[in-house]
């Protein structure tokens, strides 16, 4: 079964693990492009108390009320962690960046029920696609990737 790569406004918090407060990486183009269009995002990085004027959490769990949606965007080695956390706080969708995936995260997503996107770059599913993503995502769909 295809996962449900829609990125709806109005379904609840959108938690993003792995933004910097240095302003520039993937998590921090990802959490202020989806903030500049209006999704309720969350920023987590336990080592940050605010980025970009948003209040920061060290952990998915701190958030009230629970995230819809976990986007995780750190190392493979450090999202099963993260991922245990927001599915173990009851976070029902986990998607998962490119180069973020791990055996491990994937496996406690699914044992706890979760839906889960892997290998999909948010960047392409957020409507408008602007930039580099759209050429990105038209190259994608002509080889079935998206």
């Amino acid at each position: 079964m295809k996962a449900d790569t829609s990125i709806p406004k109005g379904d609840g918090t959108i938690a993003i693990a792995g933004v910097s407060r240095k302003q520039k990486g993937f998590g921090w183009a990802l959490f202020d492009d989806m903030r500049r269009r209006g999704f309720p995002v969350v920023p987590i990085n336990p080592g940050v108390e605010e980025v970009g004027g948003a209040k920061c959490y060290a952990r998915v769990s701190g958030i009230e009320p629970t995230p819809a949606l976990l986007v995780v965007v750190v190392p493979r080695q450090a999202a099963v962690e993260i991922v245990r956390d927001a599915v173990g706080a009851g976070v029902p969708r986990v998607w998962m960046q490119p180069g973020s995936e791990s055996d491990a995260a994937i496996a406690a997503a699914h044992e706890a029920g979760a839906e889960i996107v892997t290998g999909q770059c948010m960047f392409l599913h957020l409507e408008p696609v602007r930039g580099i993503h759209a050429v990105h995502r038209f190259i994608a769909r002509l080889f079935g990737k998206v």
